[in-house]
């Protein structure tokens, strides 16, 4: 890890301030444009918002229901950017990132028209990026291809494809690419003050969260990628700054598979709250969510409401003509959306999911404003361009078919002998390390394959590799970021915390 030291010895093109998706990915771009970039995260890289989403790399169903109905140019424009950056997704990180099939039930031939014709208008929009095909399947085929609905009384169904991926991880590796890349990157590391020349932002005062160490870092220029809190910094950068933000809070929870067998995905249109609801397979458990309440002071952690978890519950049984008790549920979690507020007094479900990048040329701060996690890497693109255009520059930027550091083809990682010399479970389980997995399965096959519980693929080796390449600090960030346990299994993290804990606190490396 990088000490706040070596962070502060030399100074920098641009200071990325917010380790998620956005901020990871301008690091990574400005890194490849051959700026010199430090990035810091007040927590954990992912930690804030990017790994609380639903798991989906998607254009947008209903943003383009929304763009036709409405005859809004840019929903429009915001699904077809989507479609794009979601194939970027898929062949950037293919151990991450996947094709998903999802069905929407039906109970009425109206219903399979309309639907029908949306989700083909939707599969035309994405073109020779197009995931798979859609059709529209009768009772009996959606009774067969998704169980849980059989006795749902529905007419039938359509099915159709968008992507899925590991959140966390996906936002971790951007920032272990952007390290790769030349950018000095380093987590737990807050904004305390701004230094300046006059009105001109030059750099940053930074604590270490943990530690209470302070360093300043010095910069040419700023990028505010925050999400949520982005007013907070703004308002640092320029006193008395309007606040751009309705931040809104959506919540997930996470049912035992037998919910909802099968590897198809449910998304239900039309809920009460006016959002779409999706079921999705995840970690070998069902992830069912989401809401969408507008929050006025984002907190962290942010933290899932009994109504909400009744209303994502209610709504789900509701789809499968079963009610699911609140004992159901092995893990919830909440996250923020930080959507750039529009005039009028619009519920934030409908305000659109594009971003902004606002320049004050005299602070030389840079904020990137709302957004949605597929479309993280065209947003760095534009915040990097525009970075260039104030430096008086010209770099073109060359994400657009780079793959992450340790991109991977599953099948093939699945065929390493390193890691098909493993049990089942444990080779299963590596796959989301991509390029690294042989490496690793070495050191698990050398640690004689010592697990934390008997029954779980989850080994000594991961914790010591995480600590060492993956910036992992806390027992938060190797239980739910890293080995994602406190987001399926909340009775599991209890059962793992104090062994982890201990694991921490050890003060000899070497026998961990």
């Amino acid at each position: 890890m990088t000490t706040l030291a070596e962070l502060a010895a030399p100074s920098y093109d641009v200071l990325v301030v917010g380790g998620g998706a956005t901020g990871a990915g301008v690091a990574w771009d400005a890194a490849r444009r051959g700026l010199r970039v430090a990035l810091v995260e007040r927590g954990d890289f992912g930690g804030g918002t990017s790994s609380t989403s639903t798991k989906l790399a998607h254009g947008g169903v209903r943003y383009l229901e929304k763009a036709v109905r409405s005859f809004d140019l840019g929903q429009l424009r915001l699904v077809i950017t989507a479609l794009r950056e979601r194939a970027g997704m898929l062949r950037a990180a293919p151990h991450l990132a996947h094709a998903q099939e999802l069905v929407i039930p039906l109970r009425s031939r109206w219903q399979r028209f309309y639907y029908g014709i949306g989700l083909a208008m939707y599969e035309r929009l994405a073109g020779k990026r197009s995931l798979g095909r859609t059709r529209c399947i009768d009772a009996s085929a959606l009774a067969r291809q998704a169980p849980a609905l059989a006795k749902a009384g529905y007419a039938g169904g359509v099915v159709f494809f968008d992507g899925a991926f590991d959140d966390a991880r996906f936002a971790l590796e951007l920032a272990l690419s952007a390290e790769s890349a030349g950018a000095m990157v380093r987590s737990y590391t807050a904004v305390e003050e701004l230094l300046r020349d006059g009105r001109r932002v030059v750099g940053a005062r930074v604590r270490d969260v943990l530690s209470g160490e302070r360093a300043e870092l010095r910069a040419t220029h700023l990028v505010n990628c925050t999400g949520p809190w982005a007013d907070g910094l703004r308002g640092m950068a320029r006193a008395g700054a309007v606040p751009r933000l309705r931040p809104s809070q959506g919540i997930h929870v996470v049912l035992e598979r037998s919910w909802w067998p099968g590897e198809l995905g449910l998304l239900i249109p039309k809920t009460p709250d006016g959002r779409v609801l999706f079921a999705l397979p995840f970690e070998g458990r069902l992830l069912v969510g989401t809401t969408d309440t507008e929050v006025r002071d984002p907190q962290v952690p942010p933290r899932a409401s009994e109504a909400d978890l009744a209303f994502v519950l209610e709504t789900f049984g509701a789809a499968i003509g079963r009610a699911v008790p609140r004992d159901a549920v092995r893990a919830s979690w909440a996250g923020y959306r930080p959507l750039v507020a529009a005039k009028g007094s619009r519920k934030t479900e409908a305000l659109i999911r594009d971003h902004e990048v606002e320049v004050w040329p005299e602070e030389g701060v840079l904020s990137v404003l709302g957004g949605k996690w597929t479309t993280y890497r065209a947003m760095a693109e534009d915040a990097v361009d525009r970075l260039c255009e104030l430096r008086g520059e010209r770099r073109a930027c060359t994400t657009q078919s780079a793959a992450l550091l340790r991109a991977a083809d599953p099948a093939a990682l699945r065929a390493d002998p390193a890691l098909s010399a493993l049990p089942p479970d444990l080779a299963a389980h590596l796959v989301r390390y991509g390029s690294a997995a042989p490496t690793l399965a070495r050191a698990i096959a050398a640690d004689d394959h010592a697990r934390l519980l008997p029954d779980q693929p989850y080994t000594r080796a991961e914790l010591r590799f995480a600590l060492a390449h993956e910036h992992a600090r806390t027992a938060e960030d190797l239980l739910d970021r890293r080995l994602r346990i406190g987001w399926v299994d909340e009775a599991l993290r209890s059962r793992l915390l104090p062994l982890v804990s201990s694991f921490l606190l050890s003060p000899d490396p070497a026998s961990r």
